[in-house]
């Protein structure tokens, strides 16, 4: 089961603002391991391929959701909820959400892109 949040902000206190890209719900307790940055170029109306950039692997596991301001068992699929991580990569996330460039977004993943 590939799961992969797209992670918008941050909101301070290991808590991010996230959107679930699954097609399935992600529950409190899942691991990701792997962080990467996509961009697609728009050009005359039409998304190119995508391209990755730090590829890189983390250790994060959700200890905390909450959808609609209450709490939630998961991140139900194609929609925003609020979570609270744990794990040795958080300041790893932190930075590159902060130094995204435009028109590129920050991923966390159960696989790697290419899978």
């Amino acid at each position: 089961m590939h799961l992969k949040l797209l992670v918008h902000e941050s909101l301070g206190n290991n808590r991010f603002v996230v959107t679930n890209c699954s097609r399935e719900d992600i529950p409190i307790g899942t691991a990701v391991n792997f962080l990467f940055i996509q961009t697609t170029k728009y050009v005359d109306g039409i998304f190119g391929e995508p391209q990755f950039t730090c590829k890189t692997a983390v250790r994060l596991k959700i200890v905390e959701i909450s959808f609609w301001r209450k709490p939630h068992s998961c991140v139900p699929a194609g929609h925003h909820a609020g979570v609270r991580f744990e794990g040795e990569s958080l300041s790893l996330l932190d930075k590159q959400i902060d130094d995204c460039p435009e028109g590129s977004y920050v991923f966390v993943s159960t696989e790697t892109p290419d899978d």
